[in-house]
């Protein structure tokens, strides 16, 4: 039981991670610079501020959508409101998923560069711990990480009974391997195409990460409707 409940949080924590990491912003660049440069610790060190930040806003956000689902407020109004929570949260990936695609169709019709690396060359510094502290402020500045994983954990409406500590390593480990995924995915476009073909790719992920989101929607909203 408990490793069939792990394995679901696991999966679930994996693509939420996939989702939340995935657009092509400063960080993204910033990792990508870094690979390009071959400048290896750097990397590490500002890939780990962001896994471990992300990390804790998850774990966090669970835990405070499993107080919600357990609060006499919202259990008495639970059978009333739960669907509209579900449906926003719904909205909010296709929304989320227009935004991708509208974005990313209008960086291949303008021709305009994915990112100023230009700018985040002249962003330097060799201590490790600035780059590890960097990666961490650089993910707490992103101002939907944390409604997102919040609505996430909420439209998933787990009726668990699991110990919270059980559930934190599943949790940790489905997000850690989202993130390296998007990470590893960005770096292998970076290093196979030079940069007009790479902001070509860049726009694609985006499209695709866009169609993605309708596709979890549609999963999510035939599950309101045959649970």
């Amino acid at each position: 039981m408990i490793l069939e409940v792990s394995v679901i949080f696991f999966i679930t924590a994996f693509i939420g991670a996939l989702i939340s990491t995935s657009p092509p912003g400063p960080l993204n660049m910033r990792l990508v610079l870094f690979f390009l440069k071959k400048e290896q610790k750097p990397l590490i060190a500002f890939q780990t501020g962001i896994i471990l930040t992300d990390l804790c806003c998850s774990i966090f956000a669970f835990s405070l959508a499993q107080k919600t689902f357990e609060a006499d407020i919202f259990l008495n109004l639970h059978k009333k409101y739960l669907m509209f929570i579900e449906l926003s949260f719904i909205l909010m990936i296709i929304i989320l998923g227009f935004s991708f695609i509208y974005r990313a169709k209008k960086k291949l019709y303008e021709n305009e560069s994915p990112i100023d690396v230009i700018e985040f060359e002249k962003v330097s510094n060799t201590k490790l711990i600035w780059h590890f502290f960097e990666g961490i402020v650089g993910t707490l500045t992103i101002p939907t990480l944390f409604p997102f994983w919040y609505l996430w954990w909420m439209g998933q409406n787990f009726t668990n009974k699991q110990p919270f500590y059980i559930l934190i390593v599943p949790i940790a480990l489905g997000v850690y391997f989202g993130d390296l995924l998007i990470f590893k995915t960005y770096r292998f476009f970076a290093g196979h195409f030079h940069e007009k073909i790479f902001k070509i790719k860049i726009a694609k992920i985006e499209i695709w990460a866009g169609y993605i989101l309708f596709f979890v929607a549609s999963i999510l909203f035939i599950k309101i409707f045959f649970s």
